[in-house]
C-alpha cells in the first residue's frame, strides 16, 4: 500500500498476465461513462485491458520483427497513438483495434509522444534528435497527417510537452529543452 497525501492507492497484481514485457502503459477513460481501460505497449503489440474484468480485450499485433512499443497516448475518442523501435509513430482505432494510419516518421526509435489538450496536435520524437508535429487534415475525415518537423536537440529527445495548443518544449541526453512554435 502506498498513501499519496490525503489518498490511498493499493497495488495489485491480478490481471491477467500477458506473456511479453509491458513497456509504456496509458489509462483510457470513456466520457461516455464506459468502462476504463488500460493501454500497454509491449514487443510486436498494443494490449488492451479492462481495468474492471482485468482481461485481456484486444492484442493489436504492430509487428512480428521484434517491434518495441516505446510510447503510447489515447485520445478522448480511443484513438491509440504509438511510438516503436521502427521509427513509426502510427494512430490506431481502439474501438476496432485497427490502424488509421502510420508514418515512419524518425530515423530511429520514437520514445515519447505528447498531445495537446484539445486533440489537435500530437508531437513525437526519440532517438534521432527530431520532434514531428501530427494534425487533423479537417478535410479529410480527420485523418492525421505530419505537419512540421523540428531538430532542436543534437541527441535523443526523452520529454515532449505541447503547452497552450501552441507550442512544445522538448527536453533530451544533451542536457537542455527547447521551445518551438508549431509554425
Amino acid at each position: 500500500r502506498l498513501c499519496l497525501g490525503i489518498q490511498e492507492l493499493t497495488l495489485r497484481t491480478d490481471t491477467k498476465q500477458f506473456s511479453k514485457r509491458i513497456l509504456c502503459l496509458e489509462w483510457f477513460y470513456p466520457e461516455n461513462g464506459g468502462d476504463t481501460k488500460l493501454v500497454g505497449g509491449s514487443i510486436d503489440n498494443i494490449v488492451i485491458w479492462d481495468v474492471k474484468t482485468k482481461n485481456i480485450l484486444e492484442n493489436i499485433r504492430i509487428g512480428n520483427t521484434n517491434v518495441v512499443v516505446w510510447c503510447i497516448k489515447v485520445l478522448s475518442n480511443f484513438t491509440i497513438i504509438a511510438g516503436d523501435s521502427k521509427g513509426v509513430t502510427s494512430f490506431w482505432n481502439g474501438k476496432l483495434a485497427t490502424k488509421n494510419c502510420a508514418f515512419n516518421s524518425h530515423n530511429a526509435d520514437v520514445l515519447t509522444i505528447s498531445v495537446s489538450d484539445d486533440e489537435s496536435m500530437v508531437c513525437s520524437a526519440g532517438v534521432d534528435p527530431k520532434v514531428v508535429l501530427f494534425q487533423k487534415n479537417l478535410n479529410k475525415t480527420g485523418q492525421w497527417l505530419p505537419s512540421t518537423t523540428r531538430k532542436p536537440h543534437t541527441h535523443d529527445i526523452r520529454s515532449l510537452l505541447i503547452v497552450k495548443d501552441s507550442f512544445f518544449l522538448s527536453g533530451g541526453v544533451d542536457s537542455f529543452f527547447s521551445i518551438n512554435s508549431e509554425h
